[in-house]
């Protein structure tokens, strides 16, 4: 259930602010901080580790 997962997937390249998608659709005025309105916002990804492999 993706809808109930309230992770911060979400930061603010400006102010760090972390926070869900469902805080900035709360502000209906598009892709934004909820907290500084700075437009410029990056997607946290999880951590994943490298997989090493063999040639065949």
């Amino acid at each position: 259930m993706q809808s109930e997962n309230k992770e911060k997937v979400y930061k603010c390249t400006k102010c760090g602010y972390e926070f869900t998608k469902e805080e900035m659709e709360e502000l209906e005025s598009g892709i934004i901080c909820p907290r500084c309105g700075w437009r410029i916002i990056i997607k946290l990804r999880p951590a994943y580790q490298i997989k090493s492999v063999k040639a065949v």
